[in-house]
């Protein structure tokens, strides 16, 4: 425990004293300034930076490959509205305890199947996280599973909202801030704490195996136990931003999380930049506001709305073209190179 407050205290510190002046409050006064619909996609995309996350974890740094990440945000998502709802021997749990178990559940499966995956590398590996995602929706909606998850019907659970004794305070204070808020918490400490680890051994680990498992094996690296913290970190993850999810929606179904949004995540966090943070901010961002990009175009050139998996794959493509001068490093290698620069120049502004 007073190791993980070492590494978010160092986290916080850092990034305080660098931009931390000007980042923070514009975070906090943003929905001030924009509408409830606004504030409803910032905080999702909150949330796919969590679930991006876990999948960099695991596919940009200890370079294996998943094309199964969400079947953990469906196992997550599941765990966390049938302990709320009390389907499961009647247990009834508050919003934060059911999304931590919803975390845990899929961090048991995940390193239950990263186990036997151990010896898996390359297009194997794939295949077998592919299969995962395909079997997990059938299992939820099996008859055997039906009086908890409510098979075809799914689950409809009260969405976050803003308390009454807030509310008393504050009459106009819409549930869409209140969700952008109470979800903005969990994000920050969750990208500091991932920020600081992954500067650590583990990180250095988790980079010597993706370079080469051999080398890394020969330099007394434990492979088969880091793969397996890679796994279990990005399942919980995972777990962990589906059932925050699921919050904010208020209903569940199995084909919330499918096997299409396996590969989005993947094209996103190739889009925005692998082994980055910054990447899966702007990997979020893009995959929420990708519509309205399509809407755009599509204002531009009659028609074009509707081809909106063809532009965005031609975006993927140009970004591959010139990935060597981003330096492999996605979109996020341009926020990384240049936010520090605007927010200082914001900085001077305001200051």
């Amino acid at each position: 425990m007073f190791y993980f407050f070492q590494l978010f205290y160092g986290a916080v510190f850092h990034l305080f004293k660098k931009f931390g002046i000007v980042l923070f409050p514009l975070l906090l006064a943003l929905p001030v300034f924009i509408s409830d619909f606004q504030i409803f996609k910032l905080t999702t995309a909150l949330v796919y930076i969590i679930i991006l996350l876990g999948l960099n974890i695991i596919f940009g740094y200890s370079g294996q490959y998943s094309i199964g990440h969400a079947a953990f945000a469906l196992m997550g998502a599941y765990t966390a509205a049938c302990l709320n709802i009390g389907s499961i021997h009647g247990i009834i749990l508050n919003g934060v305890f059911s999304v931590l178990m919803g975390g845990f559940a899929s961090l048991a499966v995940g390193v239950a199947f990263g186990i036997p995956c151990l010896r898996m590398e390359g297009p194997y590996l794939a295949l077998a996280t592919q299969s995962l995602a395909i079997v997990v929706p059938v299992i939820i909606r099996s008859r055997y599973l039906e009086p908890f998850t409510k098979g075809s019907a799914g689950i409809n659970i009260h969405p976050l909202s803003s308390p009454a004794w807030f509310l008393q305070h504050f009459p106009h204070f819409s549930d869409e801030k209140w969700q952008f808020y109470i979800v903005l918490i969990p994000t920050v400490v969750i990208v500091l704490i991932l920020k600081n680890l992954l500067a650590t051994q583990l990180g250095r680990a988790f980079i010597a195996i993706r370079d080469n498992p051999t080398a890394a094996a020969t330099l007394g690296i434990h492979v088969r136990k880091y793969k397996i913290i890679a796994f279990g970190l990005s399942s919980f993850l995972a777990g962990l931003g589906g059932a925050i999810l699921v919050f904010l929606t208020g209903y569940l179904r199995y084909d919330s999380y499918t096997f299409i949004d396996s590969i989005t995540y993947l094209i996103v966090i190739v889009v925005g930049g692998l082994a980055s943070i910054e990447g899966c901010i702007v990997g979020s961002l893009v995959l929420v506001y990708q519509s309205n990009i399509n809407n755009l175009i599509g204002k531009c050139i009659p028609g074009a709305q509707d081809l909106h998996w063809a532009i965005f794959g031609s975006f993927v493509i140009i970004i591959m073209l010139f990935s060597e001068k981003l330096n492999h490093g996605g979109l996020g290698y341009l926020l990384k190179k240049y936010h520090r620069k605007l927010l200082y120049d914001i900085q001077g502004v305001l200051l």
